[in-house]
């Protein structure tokens, strides 16, 4: 949340303003809670407007109680827990922004289960729609173009200045097409606005135009927003580096993809030497799957969906095995798969975290979710065989 004084009306007011996750910038006044404004920051049709008080109006078509509805933005949000800054010298906020559709799904009946996800809905997302069998492809692609005024639901990030004042955006700046593309923000009395990216680029705008003026590549994811100081007369810009978290892996266009993935800080001033890139990532090779009297693809279709709903928030690293703390599932050996019961119901690795799940799985369910990953590990070692017969 950032405090201003802003002069609206005609009139000063102290404001505190914020860019949640439902994809609106909210003016509030910070001595007497009054709703001052709030227009959308990125495409949202979950509602129409909001009323004097700052209560919104539901969009019904965005209600999916009685059905599946395309929504925007995602549960991600169109802002998340990237910080954003706020120029006074502008009256600029500056925000690391979103634009993606979901198809929501109600759980009819629901009812609160013991260790599970517990929200009574499910979300999908426009990364995962490949993923998904034939028939919810199918059923996800009509919804999402049934309606023209929806923009598509794929990723769109970008950074906002922001004029709250106006509720309108000054400038737009591109940062990527991958989810948490762009990480936070650092503003400067030099009218200059600083990024990093998960692509391991530092970037430069100028803060009332948003020209880019500069690119530094670090090779290292940023997600932390830069900082500025001052140390015996010279100014320095410093940002934590590392991108990390179970779903790092997610990221097509990532630093982690080229360069080895570590935490690093790193500090920047003008006439400093080169930044050093971290040593390239060497990628392993997905074993052969093991082949398995019993598999078979309806397993394989049955253990996708409950691989997704319940393994892959911490699993779902594609043939990137070194880019997270969670062991990648897709490219197990043989004598992994040979005790994969063993593992997820008798809890063979609870000594390191993976405690046994016999009381949410029963043994068929496990065997679909191993032929699932029977299925993508043949996939994966397919491509890389055949990558590495075009070298």
């Amino acid at each position: 949340m950032i405090l201003a004084d802003l002069e609206i009306g005609g009139r000063p007011r102290k404001v505190l303003m914020q860019a949640p996750k439902n994809g609106f910038f909210y003016v509030l006044d910070r001595e007497t809670g009054e709703f001052i404004s709030a227009k959308p920051f990125v495409f949202q049709n979950w509602t129409l407007g909001f009323d004097s008080a700052g209560r919104p109006q539901i969009n019904p078509r965005a209600v999916y109680d009685k059905g599946p509805a395309v929504v925007f933005p995602t549960q991600i949000g169109g802002h998340n827990w990237q910080p954003m800054a706020f120029s006074p010298h502008t009256g600029l906020a500056y925000i690391p922004a979103r634009e993606q559709g979901m198809v929501m799904f109600d759980e009819p009946g629901y009812r609160w289960k013991q260790g599970d996800f517990n929200v009574g809905s499910s979300a999908v997302f426009s990364f995962i729609i490949d993923l998904l069998p034939a028939d919810q492809r199918a059923l996800i692609e009509r919804l999402a173009t049934a309606d023209p005024s929806l923009p598509s639901m794929a990723t769109r990030e970008m950074l906002i200045a922001w004029d709250p004042v106006k509720q309108e955006a000054r400038w737009r700046a591109e940062t990527g097409d991958d989810d948490y593309a762009g990480g936070g923000v650092l503003s400067t009395a030099g009218n200059l606005v600083i990024q990093g990216t998960a692509s391991g680029h530092l970037r430069v705008y100028r803060a009332d135009t948003g020209e880019k003026l500069h690119e530094i590549e670090v090779g290292t994811g940023i997600m932390a927003a830069p900082i500025s100081y001052e140390l015996d007369g010279e100014q320095y810009v410093a940002v934590l580096a590392g991108f990390g978290g179970a779903t790092a892996p997610i990221w097509p266009k990532g630093a982690m993809r080229h360069y080895q993935n570590y935490g690093r800080l790193l500090a920047f001033k003008l006439g400093g030497g080169a930044t050093p890139l971290p040593p390239v990532r060497v990628a392993g090779t997905t074993p052969p799957p093991p082949a398995m009297p019993w598999y078979t693809e309806q397993l394989a279709d049955s253990g996708l969906v409950l691989f997704n709903a319940n393994c892959g928030f911490c699993h779902g690293g594609r043939g990137e095995a070194r880019l997270s703390a969670y062991p990648d599932l897709h490219r197990l050996t043989a004598e992994t798969h040979a005790v994969f019961d063993s593992i997820v119901l008798g809890g063979l690795y609870a000594s390191g975290g993976m405690a046994s799940f016999r009381d949410r799985y029963t043994p068929e369910q496990v065997r679909m979710i191993q032929a699932h990953l029977i299925r993508e590990q043949g996939r994966l070692h397919r491509e890389e065989q055949a990558m590495a017969g075009n070298k």
